[in-house]
């Protein structure tokens, strides 16, 4: 049996998916439960009013005017709408106009809040973005560079900042920066590469102090904020900070700003906080290379200065490097030596047995002669045999 009408606005105001009705001028007519919670509106403060007058962005509002005069009876579509505090929300409209036996013509429209769901993504294709960037350059302050325009960019805030911890001074100092090229932010800059913030002075000190991410409405008249006047001068208003934290301590802060005064946003604020979190990954990442780079260097500089031929081979047998002193003792160059088989420096009859040991340990990991020392012969480049003490050992990269 059909609903009486009762049960159908009973049904309607249960209902958690957000139910409107238009006329064709898109005046709201109705506005469930649903409704009145998204947009914090109740239903008697938007009654009569035009759909994108309360609801719709002012970029959405010409999206908000399409959903009440498409001339198809049916449609998809999505924008966001200002809650009454002044927060966003995405929703997924489907629309459906109908006409009654007068003529007149009302719009229904069942609207799904999308919100999380795309600030996931969104947050999953900027996590994803940053970590591309990062990898594009093998130094860490390109590496913050390029991660710091790619956040900026991504976030639409025109400014950002990096500051690192000083040990040595327990402060916070200016490390990098990125702004975008119609920001005149020189002022602002030269300022911050003065300061040195201790826990909870200025944005990234406060950020510093609350383990957290922290925002600022207005940084030229928020008395907390240390460079208030150059901040006016170059269009800054709005101002959010997160630590960036390596292994539980916190090693730098990431700071943001944007032309307008931002309220507080819990949703920014997480993903600033996430933000820290991979740059912290990031620079722990670099500090990684950075201490495989210097033992590199320390190793290369002990084979280099070494009074003993050291060469490296591959399992193949092929001399992949030689340092100074194997050029005294075989006589050779080491571009000789190089991409040569090790057979080159060993004479008769174990010249010829040498694959086979060398397969066989590659096989099986039995080992005759690694880790053992002894005496045996070696080939000079000009034929004459010397004597020469062989240790081997492995290595595995």
């Amino acid at each position: 049996p059909a609903l009486d009408a009762e049960s159908a606005r009973a049904l309607i105001e249960a209902s958690s998916i957000l139910l409107i009705t238009l006329d064709a001028e898109g005046r709201i007519l109705g506005f469930n439960r649903a409704c009145e919670l998204s947009s914090q509106y109740s239903f008697q403060e938007v009654c009569g009013h035009h759909l994108w007058e309360f609801l719709a962005a002012p970029e959405a509002a010409d999206t908000a005017r399409a959903f009440c005069t498409e001339p198809t009876p049916t449609g998809n579509l999505e924008y966001d709408w200002i809650a009454k505090d002044g927060s966003r929300r995405r929703i997924a409209w489907t629309r459906h106009a109908v006409t009654d036996a007068s003529g007149m013509t009302r719009v229904v429209g069942a609207g799904v809040d999308v919100t999380e769901s795309r600030r996931a993504n969104q947050r999953l294709e900027l996590q994803c973005r940053v970590a591309h960037a990062a990898m594009q350059s093998l130094s860490l302050p390109s590496s913050i560079h390029q991660v710091l325009k790619t956040i900026g960019e991504s976030l639409h805030w025109p400014v950002a900042e990096v500051w690192h911890v000083d040990d040595a001074t327990g402060t916070l100092r200016y490390a990098e920066g990125w702004s975008e090229s119609r920001m005149a932010v020189e002022e602002f800059s030269e300022e911050a590469h003065a300061l040195a913030l201790a826990p909870g002075q200025g944005l990234p000190g406060m950020a510093w102090a609350a383990l957290g991410a922290v925002a600022m409405e207005d940084v030229t008249s928020d008395a907390l904020f240390l460079r208030p006047e150059s901040a006016r001068r170059a269009g800054i208003h709005g101002g959010l900070a997160a630590p960036i934290s390596l292994d539980g301590v916190i090693v730098a802060v990431l700071a943001l700003y944007h032309r307008e005064a931002r309220k507080p946003d819990e949703q920014l604020l997480h993903i600033v906080d996430a933000l820290g979190a991979q740059l912290g990954l990031l620079i722990a990442r670099h500090r990684s290379l950075e201490a495989v780079r210097r033992n590199e260097a320390r190793f290369r500089a002990i084979v280099e200065t070494a009074v003993d031929a050291i060469l490296t081979i591959d399992t193949r047998g092929m001399i992949e490097s030689a340092n100074p002193a194997a050029e005294r003792v075989f006589g050779y160059a080491t571009a000789e030596l190089i991409g040569k088989n090790v057979t080159l420096l060993i004479p008769s009859p174990d010249r010829e047995r040498h694959d086979s040991y060398l397969s066989q340990y590659v096989r099986t990991g039995q080992r005759k002669v690694i880790g053992i020392g002894r005496e045996v012969q070696a080939c000079r480049k000009d034929g004459t045999l010397i004597p020469v003490h062989l240790s081997v050992s492995e290595l595995w990269i």
